[in-house]
């Protein structure tokens, strides 16, 4: 625990990279597929390019795909749905959705701490860096939850658009 949070105070300033998030996640998911079938996935028309670093978005979906499956009980058939889509011109809404266990109202508040975890084996390092990254591109992570019955998280990023030689953030 000591060596990860000694990572997230010397965590390198993300790099600006225009990249199509829609691919990347496609990747990602791709890993996860041999796993079994329990990820689906559904991604709306359109152009998803955004401008962060292509490593870290890769790691945090990762994260969150992770923290799904892992919240799942041993008892229960998984199910993890992705959905990417566009929020008028400028936004795209990424949401990762299990059927887990939901986190428990008490603790809420801590998810996104970076010394909390609910894992026996967890540095509660994941969700602080996943929300540090996803600040950084200029957008917002959030949860929705209900115990029981399994929990939502939402990453809002700002569209890259391409001008002239130069690509900026919308």
């Amino acid at each position: 625990i000591a060596s990860s949070f000694s990572d997230f105070a010397k965590m390198p300033t993300p790099k600006s990279e225009y990249f199509d998030f829609s691919a990347l996640l496609q990747k990602v998911v791709g890993l996860f597929r041999e796993e079994g079938d329990y990820i689906r996935m559904q991604i709306s028309e359109g152009d998803f390019h955004i401008v962060s670093d292509e490593q870290l978005m890769g790691r945090i979906v990762t994260n969150l795909i992770i923290n799904a499956r892992q919240s799942i009980p041993k008892d229960r058939t998984p199910r993890v749905d992705i959905e990417l889509q566009k929020v008028g011109k400028d936004r795209l809404i990424l949401k990762i959705a299990d059927n887990g266990t939901g986190i428990a109202k008490e603790i809420q508040h801590k998810v996104f701490l970076p010394n909390f975890s609910t894992k026996y084996a967890g540095s509660g390092i994941g969700l602080a860096i996943s929300k540090r990254g996803i600040e950084h591109t200029g957008g917002r992570i959030a949860f929705d939850t209900q115990e029981g019955k399994g929990t939502t998280f939402l990453i809002e990023l700002p569209l890259a658009v391409l001008s002239g030689l130069e690509t900026q953030k919308v």
